[in-house]
């Protein structure tokens, strides 16, 4: 539902309404042409013959309860007809989405359009009797024969949105391209036709109400309609990319504590939903294409053959261990090595508080979109309650000041009284300019000495205070030409006043 204003020519001769560059401008200003006429008998039976282009004009303002197929607010540019009288009302269009566009396509709707009287007509004898302040009578023509036939090409402006389960967050959204047919017959019928092709977007992958992590799609990835707008088909890649150590992995538990296998390398898991968009079948995968052939081993051991017991790690997992795997990675962040995730209680334990870690972490975060909490039990016993990490940040004036809480917590390790322990380590960023090139730091933290420590010493802090300036560049003489385009530009303005001084003095002297 949209509402316009008009203005442009409309002559009347008997019979007929005839529009002549009749401008339609919605609320945001944007304009659409119409031309055409309007014949009626008496003003009754009428029946339209308009044609009409426009340009980032808004064609949809609805809502999900206004209707349960798809809502949204959708600017177009293009052509479009209406022929036919209202009983049989035929609309045609060729349209290309516009800038703003966003479209949302809940799935669990029906697949029938609800018709409803949506043109109100007011007879002209009756206007100048109206009071402004009554609605206006309820004059009512039947569009139930409404046919329209709308064929859309769709940019990567347009935002769009496929909803699966509203409630526990299953969406799939994201930016494209595409070209659909979309019909409606008499019937109420709807059909779509035509394929989507994502340039950009993204997956909330949902598992029993608990698990909501956000996948990347790939670009390529596709839609594809055959006529029932539910019944589509799906080929759709995404990946959820993850830091992580692969030491359970290693061929040799050994090595796993060489000093190079500590660090953490990029892994991917790989989401494929293939076939129809209310059933896909859904495929895992785990790669690492970043992988180091090799690294160091411990001294005097042979070097670490880490791709090649990624692979054979891969090789040794049935459907069963992968699934366990890929649940590992997405909500405990590390590999579990196989047999062991509920053989060992150690393992257990570990991946339970890692579990617990993570969803009181997601929970608290929830409470404001500008706090973030970042909550590590460690082990899962009574002294993880006693003692854990604890990082905090707090966002204020949009974004631009920044405080933020890291370290320690813990009820027997300090004095409940030594304010240090509690604020743990602190940092206050604040952003001097709005794009953040410009930036000012104040940080204060624990410096943690051995030798101090043993001598029954209190922990030493330092207190710092930064400025910052950071600049974007590919090369070095990017940055150099930049800097010499900057002073080049202040020294012509600044030479600007000198020179218009010296003319109106010349003036003077004339």
């Amino acid at each position: 539902k949209t509402s316009y204003k008009f203005e442009g020519t409309v002559s009347m001769q008997r019979g007929r309404i005839n529009l002549t560059n009749l401008e339609l401008v919605d609320g945001f200003k944007n304009k659409a042409t119409l031309n055409g006429h309007i014949d009626h008998q008496n003003y009754e039976n009428f029946s339209i013959s308009l044609d009409g282009t426009m340009r980032n004009f808004q064609v949809l303002n609805t809502s999900a309860k206004d209707n349960s197929l798809f809502y949204g607010q959708a600017y177009a540019a293009g052509t479009v007809g209406f022929k036919g009288p209202f009983s049989n009302l035929q609309i045609i269009a060729t349209a290309r989405s516009e800038k703003n566009t966003r479209v949302f396509i809940p799935l669990n709707g029906t697949a029938t359009v609800e018709r409803s009287n949506f043109i109100n007509f007011i007879a002209p004898r009756d206007t100048s009797k109206l009071d402004p302040d009554e609605p206006p009578p309820n004059t009512t023509v039947d569009v139930s024969g409404l046919t329209m036939l709308l064929n859309l090409e769709i940019t990567p402006d347009a935002y769009s949105e496929i909803i699966f389960d509203i409630k526990t967050g299953d969406i799939i959204r994201g930016w494209g391209a595409g070209n659909l047919k979309l019909e409606l017959d008499t019937k109420g019928d709807f059909s779509m036709l035509g394929s989507y092709e994502f340039e950009k977007g993204f997956y909330n992958f949902t598992l029993g109400g608990v698990i909501n992590k956000e996948f990347t799609i790939n670009k390529g990835s596709r839609i594809s309609w055959f006529g029932d707008p539910y019944a589509a088909n799906m080929t759709i890649n995404a990946g959820y990319r993850q830091l992580v150590s692969f030491s359970p992995v290693l061929s040799d538990p050994t090595q796993s504590t060489a000093p190079s296998i500590r660090r953490k390398y990029p892994v991917e898991v790989q989401l494929k939903l293939d076939g129809p968009m209310l059933g896909p079948q859904i495929n895992f995968d785990i790669v690492a294409p970043d992988l180091p052939q090799t690294l160091p081993g411990l001294d005097g051991q042979k070097p670490i053959a880490l791709r090649q017991d990624f692979t054979s790690f891969k090789a040794r997992l049935d459907e069963q261990e992968l699934k366990k795997q890929v649940f590992s990675l997405i909500v405990l962040r590390r590999f579990t090595p196989p047999e062991s995730i509920f053989t060992t209680s150690g393992s257990l334990y570990n991946s339970v508080s890692e579990f617990l870690s993570n969803q009181l972490s997601y929970w608290l975060s929830q409470v404001d979109q500008n706090l973030e909490v970042d909550l590590d039990l460690g082990t899962l016993d009574q002294e993880a309650f006693n003692t854990f990490q604890l990082r905090m940040s707090y966002s204020f004036l949009n974004g631009r000041l920044r405080i933020t809480r890291d370290g320690t917590l813990s009820s027997n390790q300090y004095n409940r009284s030594e304010v240090a322990a509690i604020a743990g380590d602190w940092t206050v960023d604040y952003l001097l300019t709005p794009d953040g090139k410009f930036k000012v730091k104040m940080y204060s933290r624990s410096n943690y000495n051995a030798l101090l420590n043993s001598l029954g010493n209190q922990t030493a802090w330092t207190t710092g205070l930064s400025l910052s300036y950071t600049q974007s560049f590919n090369q070095f003489a990017d940055l150099v030409r930049s800097a010499h385009r900057k002073r080049r530009k202040e020294v012509e303005e600044s030479e600007v006043p000198e020179r218009v001084k010296e003319r109106n003095e010349k003036l003077m002297e004339r």
